[in-house]
């Protein structure tokens, strides 16, 4: 209820009050008063902001470039990329979305999955790749995502690790092989 209804209503209640003490005083009849309902106000919305929430987007011409890419190395190998960050979502349901960074997934299929020397080759070579050819001033989002590693034997015999881009530049560049691998690898 606005300041106004409300003001109006406290002065209708004073004025139905001070008539009904003055009317008993003098000796005169009380007649109550007659509350004539009015319409429920309709509640507007004044913030014009938006919610935050997670987000994900499909980056399909970063997603055909990344799979190519990748492809020229391991041609049995897939890839994709994708962009987190947040959709600003307004009370109309109306949504815009905003980058944080762009993450990459790799498929690669594997002979061994004990043979870290491989793995760790594998991931360096995908890893220059992503900083060569992918910088993260040519993707959406300001900071540095990470590459999904999915090396597989089959469907249910395979292993995932994820290395953050700005952490492999800082810490692992130039690493191969178990060494590379050791750094990213975290035992279940």
């Amino acid at each position: 209820m606005n300041k106004r209804k409300t003001a109006a209503l406290v002065i209708l209640f004073s004025t139905i009050l001070a008539g009904t003490y003055t009317a008993v005083r003098v000796g005169a009849p009380v007649i109550p008063p007659v509350i004539v309902g009015t319409d429920t106000p309709t509640v507007t919305p004044t913030y014009a902001g938006c919610a935050y929430m997670w987000a994900y987007r499909d980056l399909p011409e970063v997603s055909a470039q990344f799979d190519l890419a990748i492809k020229e190395e391991f041609p049995q190998a897939g890839g994709w990329a994708q962009a987190f960050g947040e959709d600003c979502v307004y009370a109309d349901g109306q949504a815009e979305f905003g980058a944080s960074e762009t993450d990459f997934y790799v498929n690669l299929p594997v002979e061994d999955l004990a043979d870290e020397e491989a793995l760790g080759d594998r991931m360096a070579a995908i890893m220059t790749t992503v900083i060569d050819r992918f910088p993260r001033e040519t993707l959406p989002g300001g900071q540095d995502g990470f590459v999904e590693f999915r090396f597989e034997m089959s469907e249910t015999d395979f292993l995932i690790l994820r290395v953050p881009i700005l952490k492999y530049k800082n810490e692992a560049a130039g690493k191969t092989g178990t060494e590379l691998f050791s750094m990213f690898y975290q035992i279940p």
